[in-house]
């Protein structure tokens, strides 16, 4: 008897250190606290590896931008750089799509394009390096001078960064533009900067068109035709504006060919980029970012990048698809670019096989190693493949689930995954390439379930908290840490800290973690706003901390979550405090759900939701409500009418309120009525920003009538 005791306490000792390990390795500190704390505040915390704020990039005498390329070019001459597809044919197929105009909804025709592109063909560093001197040596022939602005308005693509490159060896400011902006927001962009010149594509002739006699700055426009838009743009644009230089990008590498300038030496603190934001609410905002803050930056991310294993080499590719005029994807491709990584350039659009004809998406085609992507374009792959399992049989999906739970423990607890899931996930990792190492979170928060099903099934998933007045990073989850609602560390060469929010009890006295609004600071902060000096004062602290609206906490590891923005926060009827962003953040892990707001009004007690659903997933629950036959039936019936049935709706409520009791949310935190919404929200509707961030008062705006109705 003795003996069976001395063994169960044996054994229960073994598996309390085992499970006191394994906490400590998932839970290892990556953040240190350092100075003082005073009241209402945290200390500030600092990387673990980068007490001590080291800022330098090593091995560059002219910290800019150009000098990154012209370094990586001397070290990998013939290693590809960037690579891009030329398109073959387009076919046109007319479809429905319901905009807004004067607040009212309108339902037009639009051609739906389908592409035949080539396989991906290639530039190497050296080339691209030879293109940049003639870019920069063009541009001096058309007497651009060092300090004058060249806009950006084009969509992303290796042209872009080559004009881009040309430019900063010039010692020409860049301002970027989403090539999704409308003509208000470009001529707004366009006269703030005094742009003296455009880069864009024959596409978007259309929409400069509507502006040009009200930029009395721009004298010249240099442009790129990618076989994919109509050349009677070309031709229209050319009859209009007789008076405006007109130069392909192709004629300017050739004029500077043959009149070589030497490059302008910049420095650190010289104004390399103006990037307007997305303009969720208002005007797009100018930010000044300097020299200093791109290098910070990206000397960060190569410290960060470092920590892959087995490192880079000239197999490795990085898919570029996101807008460049984004911080996001302009400091990934530097960073990229630093360590003599490829590009392979896609589009939205034609990334998957739907858009394709004859050939594969971009991703396929590609096979990239390394992926970026906002939540939107994970929840889209992630979606997919869960529709796709739950078709399967029962014993195939019982299987599935079982392998994927187990390998998600192991991984994070940084322990090998199961042989058995090689198997499962080889058809869903043959999607997105099959080559998958290192894939990257950003612009918004993710959902906890997307975040777990890419760290298990394709690749290590790192989350990451940025803003444009941050240039792009302010903390970055390391590649190997998978705790989900996390954004990790402070960058290298930077720091933050929290501070109380008095009125909302968000404190960093609360229990269990410290809560507050994140304040930042270091050399990645930005210049400041172009032409704003009022948001200059409002956002800055006389010792340096931008404080950047976000609400966050501080976890048992140091590392930072973020709970929402103090814009976001809605106070209802009975007091409570609820975080749209984080609900719609939660609420998007419905099957149903495409896109959603989360709206409360001050004076009731709950919110509701508007929700703009998977077609498939509505049309498949009218089959199971019994409301069609079956799928057949399902298809005759207007998707509109569907959205509509009060079945359909309440079904859909459900499903949301069945997501808010799982995740534990609080009785003023669950929806309690909904909004079908059988359009979706798009840039062009006015209702989502070229970021895919919520225009709220425009959805408010143009659901009033059904938002009303919903508190009757």
């Amino acid at each position: 008897m003795v003996y069976i005791i001395i063994i169960i306490a044996a054994f229960r000792i073994t598996v309390n250190l085992l499970i006191e390990f394994l906490h400590k390795r998932a839970n290892q500190l990556v953040n240190v606290p350092v100075g003082e704390k005073k009241p209402g505040e945290t200390q500030a915390y600092r990387n673990a590896k980068d007490t001590h704020l080291v800022t330098e990039h090593p091995g560059l005498e002219d910290q800019n931008l150009y000098n990154i390329l012209k370094k990586v070019a001397r070290t990998y001459p013939d290693r590809n750089c960037f690579g891009y597809r030329e398109c073959i044919k387009i076919v046109n197929e007319p479809k429905e799509i319901v905009t807004m105009e004067n607040n009212k909804k309108v339902t037009k025709v639009k051609n739906w394009k389908y592409f035949t592109f080539s396989d991906y063909k290639w530039l190497t560093y050296k080339e691209v390096e030879k293109m940049t001197i003639d870019g920069c040596s063009g541009l001096a022939k058309l007497g651009f001078q060092p300090g004058q602005t060249l806009m950006l308005f084009s969509p992303t693509s290796h042209n872009w960064n080559i004009m881009a490159f040309s430019a900063f060896r010039r010692g020409m400011v860049i301002s970027t533009c989403y090539d999704t902006l409308g003509p208000e927001g470009l001529q707004y962009s366009l006269n703030e900067v005094e742009a003296g010149a455009l880069f864009t594509n024959v596409a978007l002739l259309p929409t400069i068109n509507k502006i040009i006699g009200q930029c009395p700055y721009l004298k010249t426009i240099i442009y790129v035709d990618d076989k994919t838009s109509d050349i009677k743009n070309l031709d229209d644009f050319k009859t209009a504006h007789p008076n405006l230089n007109m130069i392909t990008l192709d004629d300017l590498l050739v004029l500077g060919s043959t009149n070589y300038v030497e490059e302008t030496k910049t420095g650190a603190t010289d104004i390399a980029c103006i990037m307007y934001t997305s303009g969720s609410t208002g005007v797009p905002k100018g930010v000044k970012i300097s020299n200093e803050n791109f290098i910070t930056t990206i000397y960060g991310a190569e410290k960060w990048l470092a920590d892959l294993k087995g490192g880079f080499n000239e197999n490795d590719i990085y898919i570029g698809y996101l807008p460049l005029a984004h911080i996001l994807e302009m400091i990934m491709e530097y960073a990229i670019l630093s360590v003599g990584i490829s590009i392979g350039y896609g589009r939205p659009q034609t990334l998957t096989d739907g858009s394709m004809r004859d050939c594969k998406g971009d991703i396929k085609t590609l096979k990239p190693t390394l992926m970026p992507g906002v939540p939107l374009v994970w929840d889209k792959i992630c979606k997919t493949v869960i529709r796709t399992i739950n078709k399967k049989p029962l014993v195939i999906r019982f299987l599935f689930h079982m392998c994927y739970n187990i390998d998600y423990w192991l991984i994070k607890y940084h322990l090998p995954k199961t042989p058995l899931g090689k198997l499962f996930y080889k058809q869903i990792r043959e999607e997105t390439g099959g080559r998958l190492r290192l894939s990257l979170a950003g612009g918004a928060p993710i959902n906890k379930n997307i975040y777990k099903f890419i760290n298990t099934v394709l690749c290590p998933m790192s989350q990451g908290y940025g803003m444009t007045e941050i240039c792009g990073v302010i903390s970055l989850q390391p590649i190997y840490g998978v705790i989900e609602g996390e954004v990790g560390a402070p960058f290298i060469n930077g720091e933050y800290k929290l501070v109380d929010i008095p009125e909302s009890n968000y404190l960093t006295t609360n229990k269990p973690y410290p809560q507050g609004e994140v304040w930042v600071r270091g050399k990645h902060v930005c210049v400041g706003y172009l032409n704003h000096p009022e948001l200059n004062e409002e956002s800055r602290t006389p010792d340096g901390w931008f404080k950047t609206g976000d609400i966050g906490e501080i976890r048992e590891n140091n590392a930072l979550a973020l709970i929402d923005r103090k814009k976001s926060l809605v106070k209802l009827a009975n007091g409570e405090y609820i975080a749209v962003e984080y609900l719609e953040c939660v609420y998007k892990s419905s099957l149903i759900v495409e896109n959603i707001c989360v709206y409360g009004k001050s004076f009731e007690n709950y919110p509701i939701a508007l929700v703009v659903p998977n077609e498939r997933e509505i049309r498949e629950l009218a089959v199971s409500k019994h409301i069609c036959a079956d799928m057949t039936d399902a298809k005759n019936i207007s998707f509109k009418e569907l959205c509509n049935n009060p079945m359909i709706k309440a079904a859909v409520l459900k499903d949301l309120q069945q997501i808010a009791f799982a995740n534990n949310l609080k009785s003023a935190e669950i929806v309690k009525n909904v909004i079908i919404c059988s359009s979706p929200w798009t840039i062009e509707a006015g209702l989502i920003t070229p970021a895919n961030k919520l225009k709220r008062n425009a959805i408010v705006n143009a659901y009033k009538k059904e938002i009303d109705a919903c508190y009757i």
